[in-house]
């Protein structure tokens, strides 16, 4: 019986300091995840290939996404509920914005 293989999108840019500690996770996952468990790697071709170079370490196995667009925190628009700021999806309260403002 085979196994199910198993993919996670990860977001190489996601952090302060991206692509660096994005990178030595993946690199640290790649040694503990089975086989069937593949990460795909999101980020900008160009930075993640100076930070692969500067931290002298080997692109992991999984493939890779070039991605050109970068989402900013300033291009999310919050919606306030009550005393409290919530992201555009209001998921952490039973709040009426949560209703209003669920995807489709």
């Amino acid at each position: 019986m085979s196994r199910r293989r198993i993919r996670i999108g990860v977001d190489l840019m996601g952090g302060d300091s991206a692509p660096v500690n994005e990178l030595l996770a993946v690199a640290d996952a790649e040694r503990q995840l089975p086989e069937e468990v593949e990460l795909v790697l999101i980020g900008h071709a160009e930075r993640v290939k100076e930070a692969v170079q500067r931290l002298k370490i080997r692109l992991p196995r999984y493939p890779f996404v070039h991605a050109e667009e970068v989402i900013t925190m300033q291009m999310i628009q919050p919606l306030r509920c009550g005393a409290n700021l919530h992201p555009r999806w209001c998921w952490g309260c039973n709040c009426s914005a949560r209703a209003s403002s669920m995807p489709l």
